[in-house]
């Protein structure tokens, strides 16, 4: 099996892990990147908690975490490269070539067990990223009802002015 070392990373992944191309290892990588969007959606339910209550901070918050696993993400993508490299695939985990090399070297159960992982993930993602849309929309929905009350605000205290510089003039 060829072997590549993995960049150290943050506290999620091992530290110094070296990859094997074996069933083990992909399974490994799919868990986590499981583990992952699994997280993501919990951060999910607290961005939906902070815009339902109009909480700034902890929305701010919510996001800088989401930023840290969206960048973990990102490593992992990179470590699924890897392993389509060592296989000697130029392509992605996205091509039909990496598919076939893996079905070659994990054999039929191992290569059925990955790809079962590979679907809960694409099958998570796909609902994450509705949540992800309905949240935004609901956001933009808030941010325009906060636009227009500061409009309204806007407007009385000009008409509290008008109604000041009149007053002044006629007492």
């Amino acid at each position: 099996f060829a072997k590549l070392r993995v960049p150290k990373c943050g506290k999620s992944l091992l530290e110094g892990w070296t990859l094997q191309v074996d069933e083990g290892k992909i399974q490994e990588l799919a868990l986590k990147e499981l583990k992952l969007y699994i997280d993501l959606n919990s951060l999910l339910d607290e961005e939906e908690r902070c815009v339902d209550l109009s909480d700034v901070e902890g929305l701010m918050d919510v996001l800088r975490r989401k930023q840290r696993l969206i960048s973990e993400q990102e490593m992992l993508q990179g470590l699924w490269a890897e392993v389509a490299s060592a296989m000697g695939i130029e392509d992605g985990r996205e091509s039909i070539s990496f598919w076939n090399a893996l079905a070659q070297r994990l054999g039929e159960e191992g290569y059925r067990q990955i790809v079962e992982k590979v679907e809960e993930i694409r099958n998570l993602v796909s609902r994450l990223l509705e949540r992800e849309r309905e949240i935004q929309l609901r956001l933009e929905g808030q941010v325009g009802e906060l636009r227009q009350k500061l409009l309204t605000l806007q407007k009385g205290r000009q008409a509290f002015r008008g109604y000041i510089k009149h007053d002044g003039a006629s007492g």
